[in-house]
């Protein structure tokens, strides 16, 4: 079965899943069956204009550092402009296409700097990690050092197993990194040659992947310098964030009476694990997971969680694409030829 399909089937099915949990919370609950659409245009209209610009200034700040980490990532270190350039318009492309989008960045950067995609894909593979754990550790420390949130029950404990079963994932994963970096060698020649004698092609696919990794972590073993300076951006990026979160759930007065931003930090948990769950365009697990801690653990009313679930899902995901459309159209670029590009150059790499 083609990748995009196994992705578009798993998507479906997760979202349903989400779908169904949020409609047996509006059979169930008496606030949802008063729950109209005019409400959530209401919310909407009354929202405070300067908390979401903030919020959408913070959006574009993380670009900026995801910038400086890329570059740091890279070996020789990478040119900032034409790598600000690629994170916009390659995140312009994430939210047009969604996750096959995802390959136009390091597409574009390595083509910007007349490089092979292989050692941009490898910074892309660090970044996620990188990402996955920072998230996960301002997460469960906002959940375990805040005494608030031990009164809270069915969602919030929900939404620690979840945290526990990634952040197990995530810690096993970033300690197998460590250890492949040390053997790399071996294990590509042991996987080519346990895989070949069953598939060939399935053998140089994961040859490929392995060398990709590979050329990753050199750039964090070069010294200490690389993995301080993106473990930095990385905690910087997601702490604004954070900050975002914050300010578009104060940008609706009275929805969550002295909102923390400790407490923005566990709705952030909602935000991670909602994008995981999503399809190109409508979204659908970033805005279910949202309404579902705003109302759930924070006591939120359901149209003012409906219209700040809304605008943040567009402020986290959307924001970008004006400018990453403008710059696009600048350098006329074809946003169906360039993902096709950085496909193939992914597979040839």
């Amino acid at each position: 079965m083609p990748v995009k399909r196994r992705r578009l089937i798993f998507s479906l099915l997760a979202l349903a899943a989400l779908i169904a949990v949020g409609w047996r919370q509006f059979r169930t609950s008496p606030e949802w069956h008063n729950f109209t659409w005019q409400a959530v245009w209401h919310a909407t209209r009354n929202a405070r204009l300067s908390f979401l610009l903030g919020a959408i200034a913070l959006i574009y700040v993380s670009y900026l550092l995801r910038s400086l980490r890329w570059s740091t990532l890279m070996i020789p270190h990478g040119r900032f402009w034409p790598i600000l350039r690629g994170t916009l318009i390659g995140f312009t492309g994430l939210a047009i296409f969604g996750r096959p989008g995802e390959f136009v960045r390091p597409y574009y950067i390595a083509r910007s700097h007349r490089m092979a995609i292989s050692p941009q894909l490898a910074v892309w593979i660090l970044e996620r990690a990188f990402d996955m754990a920072a998230t996960l550790l301002l997460v469960v420390a906002a959940l375990f050092l805040n005494p608030r949130f031990s009164a809270h029950g069915g969602t919030a404990d929900a939404l620690r197993r979840a945290l526990w079963i990634l952040g197990g994932l995530v810690v096993a994963a970033l300690i197998g990194i460590g250890l492949f970096h040390r053997h790399h060698v071996g294990i590509t020649r042991y996987v080519r040659l346990r895989l070949g004698r069953s598939s060939k092609a399935l053998a140089q696919r994961a040859e490929h992947f392995l060398r990709t990794l590979a050329a990753g972590t050199q750039a964090l073993a070069a010294g200490g310098k690389n993995l301080i300076l993106s473990s930095i951006y990385t905690v910087s990026l997601w702490l604004g964030v954070a900050v975002a979160v914050w300010l578009v759930v104060h940008g609706f007065p009275g929805m969550v009476p002295g909102f923390t931003y400790a407490e923005a930090l566990l709705l952030l948990g909602f935000l991670l694990i909602g994008s995981l769950i999503q399809l190109p365009a409508i979204g659908g697990g970033v805005q279910v997971l949202l309404v579902l801690g705003l109302t759930e653990v924070f006591g939120a009313p359901a149209a003012s969680a409906a219209s700040a679930a809304l605008l943040l899902w567009l402020i986290a995901f959307y924001a970008v694409t004006p400018l990453g459309a403008a710059l696009a159209a600048r350098e006329h670029l074809s946003w169906r030829r360039l993902e096709q590009e950085a496909e193939l150059a992914e597979r040839q790499a």
